[in-house]
């Protein structure tokens, strides 16, 4: 190309994949020079790299670490457990309901221990190696009697293992308002 040149011709501008100058002198050719088709394939290429260049900055939502339920979960410092969809269940009489799971990410036997600070939870779980402990299920429930938490509020909790790593937690608090917790109520005879 010519450097008193004003223009670039086609044959200046072919397209050098190696040379983005170039590549941008083409498009900016067909975009201005070029008949009305020409400007059209030039705008689709040009707004689909765009497109596909903005969207490889997007960050995917699947790899967004989340809770996805009423309950929350939280893992360790140190990644040995894991609670998972921690919630407490309460009705009317003062009664209420641990409901959710630990899960034991180590190959060994480990200690759970939930301890509220308003003294309303004081409960030590064993969790083998690998495994997930539901807290409804296996087992008897884990009932709390005279219970004063309110349904909306949330109970902070000191979460640890047996090596004493501990997190503070929030343990939302539910009633019966939504039918998918409606069977796990506690009872008076609980």
């Amino acid at each position: 190309m010519d450097a008193g040149a004003s223009h670039v011709t086609l044959q200046e501008a072919s397209l050098d994949a190696s040379d983005p100058t170039r590549a941008l002198e083409f498009y900016m050719f067909a975009l201005f020079s070029a008949s009305r088709p020409a400007r059209v394939v030039a705008s689709l290429a040009i707004a689909g790299g765009l497109t596909l260049g903005l969207s490889a900055c997007s960050q995917v939502t699947t790899d967004i670490y989340y809770a996805p339920s009423d309950g929350t979960r939280v893992t360790l410092p140190t990644n040995t457990l894991e609670v998972i969809n921690l919630m407490i269940l309460t009705s009317d009489n003062g009664n209420a309901v641990l409901v959710g799971a630990i899960h034991n990410r180590t190959t060994e036997s480990n200690t759970a221990t939930i301890t509220a600070t308003d003294g309303s939870i004081d409960k030590t779980f064993t969790v083998d190696g690998g495994a997930t402990l539901n807290l409804y299920k296996d087992g008897e429930p884990v009932t709390l009697t005279g219970f004063t938490a309110k349904a909306g509020s949330a109970v902070e909790a000191a979460f640890s293992d047996a090596q004493g790593t501990s997190q503070t937690i929030h343990i939302p608090v539910f009633d019966g308002d939504l039918p998918e917790y409606q069977e796990y109520l506690p009872t008076a005879a609980q």
